[in-house]
């Protein structure tokens, strides 16, 4: 099994990201470590981790993204699985054993896609295990994400490395890349795993880096450009609310409330979420 991991500078995040993966109790396995040509190198901070013979260093020459950091990883790795695990994440223990051992239970376990259950850790202590439930059998995965409104945590993938190089995360993206790899994976018949056990913690409270009001909403559209003709009418209306609504509410409330209408009439919003957006646009104009 191969643990991969794309790292850009984070040097002090990534050792308490490395020393989780290091302590699961699953053997043996070995850990890439793909550093995107970070502008400060990010090893020295792991100190001895590094040490660790399970450990290698795989480096860009120029910075490529998170996307072409994992398609790197999954390339130079040696595993029949690939574990994802991002730079500021950190797992619980057992995490590699319960997905290893769900795959092994499944008819073709290289066709398998895991995902287990994240803690989001956010603000002031607060937290919550997302997504609450599984894919059901016959839902859509694009309704899954969007309509149900479930949150994929890309540190909880893991999929035969046979899957991941026949259907690598996009290049082209530098936002919801991990939303596509889920979706492509599974649209393509990846045999869909869900362990129901909160076994990745995502700390959502890192703000810094975040990009300007203009990229991120380019982001949206590069990914509505490239995702369209995969997603259902109701999973694209419930992406454009959810996603860029929530950045258009404060600068152009009337341009996410268009998109609000639209997502209406097509069916795509449960009722509680449809509620909490309403809110939040009479709070930004109130």
């Amino acid at each position: 099994m191969s643990v991969v991991i794309p790292c850009y500078n984070r040097g002090e995040r990534l050792a308490r990201t490395l020393a989780s993966v290091l302590a699961q109790d699953f053997e043996p396995y070995e850990v890439v470590i793909v550093d995107d040509a970070s502008s400060s190198d990010p090893i020295p901070a792991l100190g001895q981790l590094v040490d660790d013979p399970r450990v290698r260093i795989v480096r860009h020459d120029m910075n490529r993204g998170a996307s072409a950091a994992r398609n790197t990883g999954v390339r130079a790795a040696r595993g029949r699985f690939i574990a994802f695990m991002d730079s500021d994440d950190e797992w619980r223990p057992g995490k590699l054993s319960a997905q290893y051992e769900a795959a092994l239970a499944r008819p073709e376990p290289d066709r398998v896609f895991c995902v287990t259950q994240s803690t989001w850790l956010g603000p002031a202590g607060r937290s919550e295990i997302r997504p609450a439930r599984g894919a059901r059998p016959g839902e859509s995965f694009e309704d899954y994400l969007y309509v149900y409104g479930a949150l994929t945590q890309t540190s909880s993938f893991f999929v035969g490395r046979r899957l991941a190089l026949a259907h690598p995360f996009r290049e082209e993206l530098r936002q919801y890349e991990d939303h596509f790899f889920f979706i492509e994976n599974c649209q393509a018949g990846a045999d869909y795993v869900f362990v129901e056990q909160p076994l990745s913690i995502y700390h959502a409270e890192h703000a810094e880096g975040r990009l300007s009001f203009e990229n991120d909403i380019e982001k949206c559209r590069a990914y509505l450009r490239m995702a369209g003709p995969s997603l259902s009418r109701k999973a694209r209306r419930a992406f454009e609310v959810r996603y860029l609504g929530r950045l258009l509410a404060a600068e152009r409330p009337l341009a996410a409330l268009g998109l609000f209408a639209h997502a209406v009439l097509a069916g795509a919003l449960r009722p509680r979420f449809a509620a909490s957006f309403l809110l939040r646009l009479a709070r930004l104009r109130g």
